[in-house]
């Protein structure tokens, strides 16, 4: 059994709430999924369908920062995928970032620097 202490959340970076589109590109094609919340190390969505872990995927991000689109692309694992509930066919996926540019890092740093809560 876990003690309080052991149970938080082990996040290095605090997320930041965000309510937009992520593209996504999987083996068997491109998809569109919602996103829930981001850091610089990692972001949650929601999808339409699960992806086992350690799923490698390609991302392209547009946030809405400040009157303009703060573009991100990169590489991430997905590293937990769960259904959202038994009575709905979505799924909550969170995915490490894996592979970034050192300028999609730093914009990335930018936008959660300037809405985190």
């Amino acid at each position: 059994m876990s003690s309080p202490a052991s149970s938080r959340e082990r996040r290095r970076h605090p997320r930041v709430r965000a309510n937009c589109a992520v593209n996504l590109v999987l083996a068997e094609g491109p998809f569109r999924a919602n996103l829930r919340d981001i850091s610089i190390s990692g972001m949650c969505f929601h999808l339409d369908r699960g992806i086992p872990e350690m799923t490698r995927l390609d991302l392209d991000l547009e946030l809405p920062h400040q009157g303009e689109v703060v573009r991100i692309r990169g590489e991430g694992v997905v590293v937990r995928s769960e259904r959202i509930s038994a009575a709905v066919d979505h799924f909550e996926i969170a995915v490490f970032f894996h592979s970034l540019r050192d300028s999609d890092r730093e914009r990335l740093e930018t936008y959660c620097s300037a809405h985190a809560a």
